[in-house]
Order: C-alpha cells, then structure tokens, then sequence
C-alpha cells in the first residue's frame, strides 16, 4: 500500500515508539509481520531496533531477523533469555532470578539511538507468565503499542482476539490476520473485519495463503524425517510447496497430481502406481513410507526425471505429522522468500493506518 503519511514526522519526535508483536498461538506468522514493517520503516528512514525478550531455545528466527534488518547488537542481547528446564525448577521453587532486568537491560541496547522498537512475542502472550515475563507484562514494561498476529482457523481465532483485548486494553491497536484461504478474503473483509472493528479493533491486513512462504526444502525434509535420499540427490535443495498423500487409486490420484505443482508425493514403498502417476507430473520429491525400497525402475525413472526419493522408517500418518510441524517451524530465509513477503506486507498491510495508530 502506497504511504502518504509523513512518516519523518517519528524521527524528529524524542520517543522512541515501541511495537510488540504478539499472537495466541504458535506458527502465526509474527515473524513475517516483523520482518515486514522492519524493513519498511527502514525504507521510510528509521532506524529500527528488535528484541525478541526470551525464546524456548535457541531462537532461529532472531537470527534470520537480525540478518534480515542488518542488526549489528549480538543475538545474546536481541534473545537474552532462554526459558531452560533448570529456569523453570527455579520459579517452581521460588528462587528464579529476576530476569526482567536482564531483558530490561538488552532492550536498552538493542534500542539504543533507534526510532522504532520491534518486541517479538512468545508463541502465546501468556507463555512466561509463571517467571513474570509474559507478553503482557513485556508490553507494559517498554510501554508497547500491541499487534496481534492470528492465524485464522475458526470463530476461536475471533475469541482470543476479544480476549487479547482484554488483558492489553488500549494497548492493543488492532489485528493482522494471516493463513486465510484465498477464497475467504472477501467474507474476512466484509465481515469478520467489521465485526472487529464494532468491538474497537482494527485489522491492519489479511495475508492469504502463500505456498512459497510456506514451503521446505527437500533436504530440509529430509532432516525433519530422518529420511534417506536414493536418487537425484542433487535436487534436494528444490522446494516442497505441498503435499499430496498417495492412497487414492490411480487414476484420482493423477487427475490430484495434475492440478498440483511443486509438490511432495507421500505414499508406501509398494504403491508403484502412484509413484509412477507421481513422476509423470511436477513433483519435487516422492517420500516412501514404512522404511522398504522401491523397485529398480522406479529408482531409474526417478533419476532420470530428477525427482529425488526419500526413503523413510514411519508410517504414512506419523511421517505427514512430522513434516507439517517442520514446515510450520521453518522461518523465512533465502532471498525469494524474503522478497514474496516484503511484496505481500506492502500488499496487504495497512501501514498508514497502523503508523497513525501507534504514533
């Protein structure tokens, strides 16, 4: 969206505006949203700082932002804390360390001379809660401006919406709402935004679906299944945008994989049928389930098609599980993904209005 705001009018302000972007769920797509308005508010001439305050592990999306941003503070300050097992036993006990000045003291050098400060938030607001970190107490502690970033599943969404609002209060300035089908743009417009904005939210944008935001490579599957690789093993840095569960009979199953490009086929060692259907079209890897090998001709028309195979030793269901959380924990990297989301942010962001409401 095209800005017409005067957006310089934060550099010559003394406060600095800090936004924490949060969410109720995991997998919501909080980092897309902070890489998007990090990189525009560079645009705009900010200088931009980001601190995601604690993470479960050692966070890979804090790194990928702050490669991203071109953030020069080491990740120790921008993810100072690490919610160990140990950390936990001391809040249960009652003698965990105050840790809210640690963050205190990272966010202070992580915004250190910046314009504009990005809190990335936990998987929930509430996650930290039990160590006095939650997403709430951090809004408050840096007296942050709050965005929610929800995937969109079902009227729940619309109710830890409400319930956001609850605990934030007029710190909550409104909404992204992201995963939607592409099919039910219309109906979120007209009618699930205005039901929000009758009840004092706004909804900054409505992200569709995006397959190549959302996609993995098939190394990168590989790894998340233990998987062996038997064939064309210099394809496995190609990318899986979907996946196609091979139990149907063959000729539904060709008319699926048809439709379907860049996608990853799923089905048993002994279905030759559909791994032949599945080498006829654009496939990006067939993965064959229950740990037995396929035979030499498919072997060979795999290779010949440059479609790699990957063995693997569970079944269909557990193995469609495990590469469905991969995807869903995979952060944006790789310079088509960085660039297919800055366009879809200036696509359907609203960023006008949200400057004029955190300023």
């Amino acid at each position: 969206m095209e800005t017409n705001y005067n957006i310089f009018a934060l550099k010559r302000s003394a406060c600095m505006i800090s936004i924490y972007i949060g969410s109720s769920s995991e997998f919501s797509g909080k980092s897309m949203i902070v890489i998007g308005l990090g990189l525009k508010m560079k645009t705009e001439g900010l200088k931009v700082g980001y601190i995601k305050p604690f993470a479960k592990s050692q966070d890979s999306a804090a790194h990928s932002i702050k490669e991203i941003l071109d953030l020069k503070e080491p990740i120790e300050d921008i993810c100072p804390v690490i919610l160990t097992h140990d950390l936990f036993m001391q809040a249960i006990k009652g003698k965990a360390k105050i840790i809210d000045k640690t963050i205190l003291s990272a966010f202070n050098k992580t915004t250190k001379g910046k314009d504009a400060a990005l809190i990335g938030g936990a998987g929930n607001f509430t996650d930290g809660s039990m160590l006095g970190i939650s997403g709430i107490k951090i809004a408050k502690l840096f007296k942050a401006k709050v965005l929610m970033v929800e995937r969109y599943k079902d009227s729940s969404t619309i109710d830890a919406i409400l319930s956001a609002k609850d605990y934030f209060g007029k710190s909550l300035k409104g909404v992204v709402l992201n995963f939607v089908p592409h099919e039910g743009i219309d109906y979120m417009k007209k009618n699930v935004a205005q039901f929000l904005k009758n009840k004092g939210i706004d909804v900054f944008g409505i992200f569709p679906e995006e397959p190549l935001l959302h996609s993995i490579s098939v190394e990168d599957a590989r790894d998340a299944l233990n998987g062996d690789i038997i064939c064309a093993k210099e394809k496995t840095g190609e990318l899986i945008e979907h996946l196609s569960i091979g139990a149907m009979d063959v000729d539904n199953a060709m008319k699926y994989f048809r439709k379907t490009s860049n996608k990853a086929v799923i089905t048993g060692a002994h279905r030759t049928d559909i791994q032949l259907a599945a080498l006829e079209t654009s496939t990006r890897c067939l993965i064959l389930t229950g740990g037995q090998m396929p035979n030499n001709i498919i072997i060979g028309k795999a290779e010949m098609a440059g479609v790699p195979i990957m063995v693997v030793r569970d079944d269909t269901l557990s193995t469609i599980e495990k590469i469905e959380r991969a995807i869903s924990m995979l952060h944006l990297s790789g310079k088509n993904k960085i660039e297919k989301a800055r366009e879809m942010f200036d696509e359907y962001f609203d960023y006008v209005m949200f400057m004029k409401k955190v300023k």
